[in-house]
């Protein structure tokens, strides 16, 4: 028997079509090379195998959604949004086909579209998390801050597991000022996810925001300790923070 191909060489189309005639029978492994060569950048042999697999699995919902976020990783976002949106036509109970929908019109800056299609996605699927959190983020991305920090509460609220609703709210409340919320909500997200990396980094920024200058070096410190390769370059102005002298 011959070795199965691996999807991490660099494929010419004729070989590209070979393992897709090889994997006839097995989408899963079909959708694992198409995720290879994406996050090894091959993004020619992506969309090219993407593009048979899509018509040797026309039913098949997580093929149709690896194919059509190949534009996103170029980045492409246009390209995306319309083989997004034709997934959302094939498949119009697939929710992750809409939220990405929305994150690719986001990349576009196409955010009336964007929010059009959430207004949409957000009654349709009423629990998805993923369909709050991008609408929050549209929010966010349009600066419209005020109601950002509606939709982040919405998604605490609903989907108090996700870490999202924390440090986006205590990002957007930072840019308005509100100091003392943002410290409060970003109090909360330290006690629920202690080692997320994204709520260590805000919580190290929301303290520079405050130029609390001690708790940034205390904060620095407790994640590093729980994320050894974070680096200053992680939170952009943690390194000049630091380096500020003592007051």
């Amino acid at each position: 028997m011959s070795e199965t191909p691996d999807a991490t060489a660099t494929y010419n189309f004729d070989s590209v079509e070979a393992i897709v005639m090889w994997l006839e029978d097995n989408p899963s492994e079909v959708l694992k090379r198409i995720n290879r060569l994406i996050h090894t950048q091959a993004f020619d042999q992506a969309d090219h195998l993407g593009a048979i697999a899509v018509r040797l699995f026309p039913d098949n919902q997580s093929i149709g959604l690896e194919y059509a976020l190949v534009p996103m990783f170029r980045p492409d976002y246009a390209a995306a949004a319309v083989r997004l949106a034709e997934l959302q036509d094939r498949f119009p109970y697939f929710a992750r086909a809409w939220s990405y929908g929305a994150r690719a019109l986001r990349g576009s800056r196409r955010f009336d579209e964007a929010e059009a299609l959430l207004a949409r996605a957000t009654a349709k699927f009423p629990g998805e998390w993923h369909i709050f959190v991008e609408y929050g983020h549209c929010a966010s991305d349009r600066r419209a801050l005020q109601e950002a920090i509606v939709r982040w509460a919405i998604v605490r609220q609903r989907f108090p597991q996700r870490p999202e609703g924390y440090w986006m709210a205590a990002r957007v409340l930072s840019h308005i000022g509100d100091l003392d919320q943002a410290e409060l909500i970003i109090g909360q997200a330290i006690d629920r996810f202690p080692d997320n990396r994204l709520v260590l980094r805000q919580w190290v920024v929301t303290a520079i925001d405050r130029q609390d200058w001690p708790e940034v070096e205390r904060r620095w410190a407790v994640a590093k300790s729980r994320h050894p390769d974070m680096r200053e370059g992680d939170v952009g102005y943690i390194r000049r923070a630091l380096a500020r002298p003592a007051r």
